[in-house]
């Protein structure tokens, strides 16, 4: 079912997810020519697939996008945060 949300709230989604999004590439770039272990290897993937599914969802439901991009990013923290 999909949540009928006011102009408002829709540019908020929006911008958080936008946000979200892009906290969680410049982390991941961050990441990039680091020596992982496959578990962190795996991470960055599943980050990677959270931040493509956002994409692909935004159009239809901006809640699950939100979710979506926001996991994408606390999960690009936290191998940010383990890396040092």
């Amino acid at each position: 079912m999909t949540q009928i949300l006011t102009p408002a709230e829709q540019e908020a989604h929006q911008k958080a997810i936008e946000a979200a999004i892009d906290n969680a590439e410049a982390n991941l770039a961050k990441l990039a020519g680091q020596r992982l272990n496959a578990s962190q290897q795996a991470n960055v993937e599943r980050a990677k697939s959270f931040i493509q599914q956002a994409r692909q969802t935004r159009a239809n439901d901006l809640a699950t996008a939100r979710s979506l991009a926001e996991r994408a990013d606390l999960l690009s923290q936290d191998l940010i945060r383990n890396l040092r």
